[in-house]
């Protein structure tokens, strides 16, 4: 039998500047301690901020920019840095 403890949140607001712009910027933390290990507590969090733009009735694109921070407490850091952005059409 393997003993896990976790726990974690998330936190976001946006807010909507017209029927053509809407930004949202959030926050994730998570953290485990596997004790059958030995291991050090290893801790997670991300960032991000996106922009909703609406073109047209049902097609928008989201730009989102975000940091990824994997860190084992006690050791080096790893951040990830993303860039990107999606388009969407509903019919």
């Amino acid at each position: 039998m393997t003993d896990v403890n976790s726990w974690g949140g998330l936190a976001v607001i946006g807010f909507k500047f017209n029927d053509m712009f809407t930004t949202e910027a959030g926050y994730g933390y998570s953290q485990y301690e596997l004790d059958a290990s030995g291991a050090d507590t290893v801790a997670n969090q991300s960032y991000y901020f996106n922009t909703s733009i609406t073109l047209a009735p049902g097609f928008f694109i989201v730009p989102e920019v975000g940091i990824v921070d994997l860190e084992e407490i006690g050791a080096n850091d790893n951040d990830i840095v993303y860039i990107g952005a999606k388009w969407q059409i509903n019919f």
